[in-house]
C-alpha cells in the first residue's frame, strides 16, 4: 500500500488541541466574562456575591464536544483514506467488546491487511487503560456531541483577594461551592471592599454521564488526544511497512 496522506487527520488532530487550549483559557482561571464578583447591601447587612452573567457548564460542554468531535474526524479520516472509494467506513470507536463485529472492519482490513492485528494488540488492546478515553471518543457524534460532556465545576479559591471588611483584611480566600450558581460568599454588618486582580479558580470535571465521570476535564482531553496521535502514528509505520 502507499504511504498514507495523514494530512487531513492530522489538521483535525490540531484543531483539537486548539479546543481544549481554549477550554483552559476560559477555565484556568474562570473566565472574567462569566460571572461577576460584587459586594452588595441588603437589608441592614453586606454581602459579597458571586454571580454567573448566564450559563457556564453548558456552553463549556460545546468546546469539549468540538474537542471530541475533531479526534473522532481525525480517526474516521484515516478509516476513509485506507479504504479509498465512496464507501462510507468509520474507525472503530465502539466498546471494545464490539470491535469482532464492527461494521467497517473488514472493509479497513482488506485495504490495509495487519490492520486488525494493529487495532487489538497495540491501538485497543485487553485490559486496555485508555478504554474509558475511547468511550469518550465514541458519543461524539453529530446528534450527540455535547450533551455527555457538560462538567462539573466546584469553585476552589480565589486567588488575589485583597478584601476588606470592616477592620478586617482578607487574602486568597477558599471558598466552595457549585461554580454554575450563585453564592453569598461573605456576610458581614459594614461594607465590603477588594481589589481588582483577583482569580476564581475552578476544579472542572467530567459529569456523570460521561465514561471519564469525575476525571479532571483538561488532561482527559490531552490525554485522549494523545491516545489518538498514537494510533495514527501506528497506523502511517503500518502502511509504510
Amino acid at each position: 500500500m502507499m504511504p498514507l496522506d495523514l494530512g487531513p487527520s492530522r489538521i483535525k488532530l490540531a484543531g483539537a488541541r486548539e479546543h481544549i487550549e481554549r477550554f483552559k483559557q476560559k477555565t484556568v482561571p474562570l473566565d472574567r466574562s462569566l460571572y461577576d464578583l460584587s459586594a452588595i447591601k441588603t437589608g441592614q447587612s453586606y454581602q459579597l456575591v458571586y454571580q454567573p452573567k448566564g450559563p457556564i457548564a453548558e456552553p463549556l460542554a460545546n468546546i469539549v464536544g468540538d474537542a471530541l468531535g475533531n479526534l473522532r474526524s481525525a480517526l474516521d479520516y484515516v478509516a476513509a483514506r485506507i479504504v479509498g472509494g465512496s464507501e462510507s467506513v468509520y474507525f472503530p470507536v465502539a466498546p471494545r467488546k464490539d470491535l469482532p463485529s464492527f461494521k467497517s472492519l473488514p472493509a479497513i482490513e482488506g485495504a490495509l491487511p495487519g490492520f486488525k492485528n494493529l487495532l487489538f494488540n497495540e491501538i485497543r488492546p485487553a485490559e486496555d487503560p485508555n478504554e474509558a478515553l475511547w468511550g469518550l471518543i465514541g458519543k461524539a457524534n453529530n446528534q450527540n456531541k455535547h450533551a455527555d460532556f457538560i462538567p462539573t465545576l466546584a469553585m476552589v479559591r480565589i486567588e488575589n483577594f485583597n478584601g476588606q471588611v470592616g477592620g478586617m483584611f482578607m487574602e486568597n480566600c477558599m471558598f466552595g461551592g457549585d461554580a454554575t450558581r450563585p453564592m453569598n460568599m461573605i456576610s458581614a454588618p459594614g461594607p465590603i471592599s477588594f481589589g481588582s486582580q483577583f482569580r476564581t479558580i475552578i476544579n472542572a470535571r467530567f459529569g456523570p454521564q460521561s465514561s471519564v465521570t469525575g476525571r479532571p476535564v483538561i488532561e482527559t482531553l490531552e490525554q485522549t488526544a494523545s491516545v489518538v496521535e498514537s494510533a495514527l502514528n501506528k497506523i502511517d509505520l503500518l502502511a509504510k511497512s
